[in-house]
Formats: C-alpha cells, sequence, structure tokens
C-alpha cells in the first residue's frame, strides 16, 4: 500500500473497521437460536445482540471514530505545516523588526504563528544545522550567486550531468562577458561626461569687467589705436582686410544698441541719460568709421575719370603699316 496516498490509506481503513464491526453483529445476530435474548437473563443489549458481539462493536466504532479524527487533524496541521523561510522572504529570523533596503517593513517569523502553534516558536530561532541547505548562504553569497533561467533547466534537465555542467559553465561565460560589455560601454560613457565637463570648465568665462562697456577710456584708446593701425595698413597695403575693424564695429554696435547686454556685462545698472548718451557717442563713432574705411571712395572715381581719358585720347599714327597703314590708324583712333 505504499503506492497510495494517504487519503486512500484513511478511507480503506475506516471501510475495514466498519466491515469487521458489521460482520461480527451479523455473526452474533445468527448464533442467537436459543429462544432467550441476546443478552442473557440479566441484561439487554441494542439490535438484539449478545454481550460479545456488542464489545466488538463498540471497540470497532471507536477504532473508526480514532481514525477519522486522526485523518481530519493530520491534513489540519499538514496545511499549517511550517515551509521553510526563503532567503527573499520578509521575514526575519532573529526576531527582530527591520525595514530592508526597498523600504519593506520585515516581521519576525514568529509573530506570524497563530496561538495553537506556539511550541513551533524556537524552531524559527534555531541554529544554522536545522535550516535548509539551500537556506544556508550568507548575504553576499546570495548576491553573487546566478539563477539559471526556466527554460535552460527544462532544456538541460534530461541531458548528462557532465554536459549540463559544461552548458551552464558557457552560459556563464556569456553572461560574464556580456557584463564586461556593458561595463566597458558605461565605462565610455562616463570618459566622456568627464571630458566634456573638463571642456566647460576651461572655457574662458564672458568678461564681466566695466572696461568692456563702450564709454570706458580705455576702450575708447583701444578702438582708437585700432582705427589708426587699420589705416595705416590701408595706406601701405590698400588691398589688406579690414576685418578686425568690421569685427570692433558690430560688437561696438551691439553693446550700444543693447544695453541690457552692457549691463550684464559690466555687472551694473544703467540710467535712462547713461543710455541716451552711450548710443549718440556710438552711433557718431559708427559714421566716422564708416567713413574712415570707405573714405578712398572719391579717389576711386578721380582715378577711373582719369583711365577713361587716357583711353579717349586719340593715337599716334603708325608708319609701320605701310600702304595699308591708314586704314589700321583709323581702327586706332576709334578704339
Amino acid at each position: 500500500m505504499t503506492s497510495y496516498s494517504t487519503k486512500m490509506k484513511t478511507i480503506l481503513l475506516i471501510v475495514t473497521c466498519f466491515l469487521i464491526t458489521y460482520s461480527t453483529c451479523q455473526e452474533s445476530n445468527g448464533d442467537n437460536s436459543d429462544g432467550h435474548t441476546a443478552s442473557g437473563k440479566d441484561h439487554t443489549y441494542p439490535l438484539n445482540m449478545s454481550k460479545q458481539s456488542f464489545i466488538f462493536f463498540v471497540v470497532g466504532t471507536t477504532i473508526s471514530a480514532f481514525a477519522l479524527i486522526s485523518t481530519l487533524c493530520f491534513y489540519r496541521n499538514r496545511r499549517r505545516r511550517r515551509r521553510a523561510i526563503s532567503p527573499y522572504s520578509t521575514l526575519t529570523r532573529d526576531g527582530k523588526s527591520t525595514i530592508n533596503e526597498k523600504g519593506i517593513s520585515m516581521l519576525p517569523a514568529r509573530d506570524l504563528l497563530l496561538p495553537t502553534q506556539s511550541h513551533n516558536r524556537a524552531t524559527y530561532n534555531s541554529k544554522d544545522a536545522d535550516i535548509p541547505t539551500w537556506d544556508r548562504k550568507t548575504q553576499v553569497e546570495r548576491q553573487s550567486s546566478v539563477r539559471l533561467p526556466k527554460n535552460a533547466v527544462k532544456k538541460w534537465g534530461n541531458e548528462r550531468e557532465s554536459n549540463r555542467n559544461s552548458k551552464t559553465k558557457q552560459w556563464l561565460e556569456g553572461l560574464e562577458q556580456q557584463r564586461d560589455q556593458r561595463k566597458q560601454w558605461l565605462d565610455g560613457i562616463e570618459q566622456k561626461r568627464e571630458a566634456r565637463k573638463s571642456w566647460i570648465v576651461n572655457i574662458s568665462p564672458r568678461s564681466t569687467d566695466v572696461s568692456v562697456l563702450p564709454s570706458s577710456p580705455t576702450t575708447r584708446e583701444q578702438r582708437r589705436s585700432k582705427l589708426l593701425s587699420s589705416l595705416k595698413q590701408r595706406e601701405t597695403n590698400p588691398d589688406a582686410d579690414n576685418g578686425e575693424v568690421k569685427e570692433t564695429l558690430r560688437n561696438s554696435n551691439r553693446k550700444s544698441w543693447n544695453p541690457e547686454l552692457a549691463r550684464r556685462e559690466s555687472g551694473k545698472s544703467l540710467t535712462r541719460s547713461q543710455r541716451k548718451s552711450y548710443r549718440a557717442s556710438m552711433i557718431e563713432g559708427d559714421k566716422r568709421l564708416e567713413r574712415d574705411i570707405n573714405g578712398n571712395e572719391e579717389d576711386k572715381a578721380i582715378e577711373s575719370e582719369r583711365e577713361r581719358a587716357y583711353v579717349a585720347q586719340p593715337a599716334k599714327k603708325q608708319t609701320l603699316f605701310g600702304e595699308g597703314g591708314a586704314m589700321w590708324e583709323t581702327v586706332l583712333e576709334r578704339v
């Protein structure tokens, strides 16, 4: 009967006890042929049974009731039987209330027991020998251990142990390679972030000095010296590029027409009269600068007139053309 379940064994035991009791009663009833009662002259038993059959009936009924009650209690205790606490459970073995890293409050396991299970409280605070083997890991081992996926276990479950171990090793090596690649990728991102941070730090911030204002004497002196140097350079080399002068003009216009920018760069607030004076002085200076840059327009016009007059002069008569010289002289005069 080892292959039968516990429930089936219990049912068979109850049926057997009932059949024994019933057969005993039948045999006692069959032997009652004397004409007197089955219980004798002094006592009367139910169902017209003799003393022996009544004793067998009581014993069989008691055995059956005891088997039924014990079976029910066994199943009830089995449903409430303590299971091993998982390392990932919110229960604690030391009997103290704590909070794990996820912010979940962890209660002692013995506090969750019912009053009828008080005798099991000692098992929750037992030594490591009483803890299941898979639950004896330390916290470091739990964090470093790797769980195989379910499909891998199903796929390799029917193969030999050596082959399964080799495949597990290959899978773990692949997992380690993926982890290294991800670490390298994160290190590269961190290096780029550090390089960008250092590049931003090395950039010189915008000047907040008061001297950048158009009204400061230092700035006016610098603009005047730049204009003089550009004029001297244009006298020596008329084809030179005056991009620096134009850049100076553009910056001065930007600051003179944007008092808010000048105020931010100087760190001081400008009054309305200061803004008007700055604007008027800068407009006048810009006009003067444009006249200085484009001042040779009249010289260019005079030179072009001279060239035109030189080209329009009549050509000298040539005698080298021989007989056809008159025709060529007419052509040159027209040109």
